[in-house]
């Protein structure tokens, strides 16, 4: 078997199997993969993740183009605005930082995932 989040699934047995263990357990047939006779396929949620990945570049650019309010005083040294009303915006701004840092993260680990499945699928196919 292999590791997912929180189970591990067992290939010795058949995938009607494995379906119906995880219907009894409290999965809908929506819930779970084709690859095991259910009905969630991964069309929509690759979807999802491309129009997530397109609202976290714009939001990024957004936020690039507001720290570009940093400029160089008469001396030659820099000074940032005044800091007083901004404090919640940049903690704001950090946590959507932070946000989008861990769907990345999060994204690369379902990608992993699903190349180690398909490896897996590939070899029990070949033996």
């Amino acid at each position: 078997g292999f590791p997912t989040n929180r189970a591990s699934l067992h290939i010795e047995q058949e995938e009607s199997k494995i379906r119906d263990a995880l219907l009894a357990s409290g999965l809908t047939i929506e819930g779970i993969p084709t690859s095991l006779c259910g009905e969630y396929r991964m069309v929509s949620t690759s979807q999802w993740v491309l129009d997530r990945a397109r609202e976290e570049k714009a939001m990024i650019a957004k936020h690039q183009k507001s720290q570009s309010t940093v400029k160089p005083n008469m001396e030659g040294t820099i000074t940032k605005p005044c800091a007083t009303g901004k404090r919640a915006r940049t903690d704001e701004e950090r946590r959507t930082a932070n946000a989008i840092h861990s769907r990345r993260k999060r994204e690369r680990r379902q990608l992993e995932l699903q190349a180690i499945r398909q490896e897996h699928d590939k070899s029990a196919r070949e033996n």
